[in-house]
């Protein structure tokens, strides 16, 4: 059985709504080189986290389950999943936030937009999927984790 789903977020239009307004910001002082070149990069910056929030891909790579963001591939974790101890289906919330980063006693967090998610312990460690498909990747990672403990 393999697995590949691919969410879309909304998160990168307020990442280009940032970019744009940095952008016309940035000519319209563009009289100072010291301030123009911070808003100009605060628009690359924006830009940037934009081309990587629109999907996040999880898919079965064999032996791994891989976590893709795109179309700029900024974000990437491969799971192992005879590392994987448990999963389960959870819910994050607005506090969690989108993105990709660590909450204390929570773990690491991929999630670039809704709060279903799945949560798996990776060996001592804890880490969350976001995901509009909660049902199918748990599923999956469930009949996973039973083959490889066979």
């Amino acid at each position: 059985m393999r697995y590949k789903h691919t969410q879309k977020g909304k998160l990168h239009f307020i990442l280009y709504f940032a970019t744009l307004s940095l952008l016309t910001f940035g000519v319209l002082i563009s009289h100072g080189r010291f301030g123009t070149g911070m808003v100009f990069c605060g628009a690359l910056v924006c830009l940037i986290f934009g081309l990587s929030s629109h999907t996040l891909t999880v898919k079965d790579e064999g032996n791994l389950l891989q976590i893709v963001s795109g179309p700029l591939p900024l974000f990437k974790k491969d799971v192992q999943y005879s590392e994987i101890k448990d999963v389960e289906k959870t819910r994050s919330t607005i506090i969690d936030g989108w993105g990709l980063h660590y909450g204390i006693g929570k773990g690491w967090i991929i999630n670039i937009w809704g709060f279903d998610c799945i949560a798996l312990k990776v060996g001592e460690k804890k880490f969350r999927i976001g995901t509009d498909d909660p049902t199918g990747l748990f599923e999956f990672l469930k009949k996973n984790l039973k083959k490889e403990s066979t």
